[in-house]
């Protein structure tokens, strides 16, 4: 019997008591107006509510294959794991279960990435757009040039980057072999995204690809929602410490050549061993280099001046 072919894009969408909102989703890939090159993998993260039920309805009705996945709730880096070791297509869509994107969304990719050569698609890390809020407004500022751009510089000079809320088709391959947690983070319900696409950006030193046109509908300051970023330095403040910790330890050679994104990075450990009442002596001890033991202690005072300012802004 024949298999059918691979989609070219998996579009992954975590999930936890949205079923509100996820129908957004389901509605945008029905109406794209590039059909049959795509699956959509839903991770339900423990969700108390209608969430299964919705799935498998529209499982029945789609003419796209949709993957249900259910989880005790870990939270989004454990429910994005759980899907990645599912997924089939060579990009990756990241929808989140409040998200809507526009009908050419995939045509638009599927056009670019067809356009690359095989050497180009190998060391692209992905192709990024731009979003609008629900009432079709720019969110942001634009990408200060469109095309091929080196994803280690800009992630640490910053020159590159739009403002504002950004989305990306993914290179699939390349980000499962660096979306993995270290032992610290182990059991953490939340680290923030950022952790994952430093760590590819070291390891690949990969381009990207980029255009100014929106295809991705973000709902900004919905009520009720129960959205996650809604003061997430407070909320989830473990993660960030182990994330920055994570990169003083194991990106030291950053402070050299991109020395703000080191001491950024030094303050934030800081702050959050601070707040998390960690100690000035067991944070001190955390660290594996004396240059930044050194540096961690220099910045350990003004730290405190800015705890107010950096929790409650």
């Amino acid at each position: 019997m024949k298999s059918d072919p691979l989609p070219l894009f998996s579009v992954l969408t975590p999930s936890y008591n949205r079923a509100s909102t996820l129908h957004r989703v389901y509605e945008s890939l029905s109406s794209q107006t590039l059909q049959g090159v795509f699956e959509w993998v839903v991770v339900d993260d423990g969700s108390k509510d209608e969430t299964q039920a919705l799935v498998e309805g529209w499982q029945k009705e789609a003419n796209f294959p949709i993957l249900y996945l259910a989880k005790e709730n870990g939270g989004k880096i454990s429910a994005l794991l759980e899907g990645l070791s599912h997924i089939q297509g060579e990009l990756l869509l990241i929808a989140d279960s409040d998200d809507r994107f526009l009908p050419q969304t995939l045509e638009t990719f599927h056009a670019l990435w067809q356009g690359f050569t095989q050497e180009e698609k190998n060391r692209c890390s992905g192709i990024g757009v731009l979003c609008l809020t629900q009432e079709g407004k720019p969110l942001g500022r634009p990408f200060p040039q469109e095309g091929w751009f080196e994803v280690y510089d800009s992630m640490f000079d910053g020159t590159n980057d739009a403002t504002g809320e950004t989305w990306s088709a993914l290179n699939a391959s390349m980000l499962k072999r660096h979306f993995s947690l270290p032992k610290e983070a182990e059991g953490l319900k939340f680290i923030p995204e950022s952790f994952f696409w430093v760590k590819l950006a070291i390891h690949e030193r990969p381009k990207s690809y980029r255009i100014n046109q929106p295809l991705r509908i973000y709902y900004v300051n919905e009520e009720g929602t129960g959205a996650l970023s809604e003061n997430i330095r407070l909320k989830q403040p473990r993660g960030f410490l182990v994330e920055s910790r994570y990169f003083l330890n194991h990106y030291p050679f950053i402070l050299k050549e991109y020395p703000r994104s080191y001491l950024k990075h030094l303050l934030k450990y800081a702050l959050f061993s601070q707040h998390l009442g960690e100690g000035f002596l067991a944070s001190w001890k955390n660290l594996t280099s004396w240059r930044a033991r050194i540096l961690f202690a220099l910045c350990y005072l003004p730290a405190f001046a800015l705890q107010k300012r950096y929790f409650h802004p």
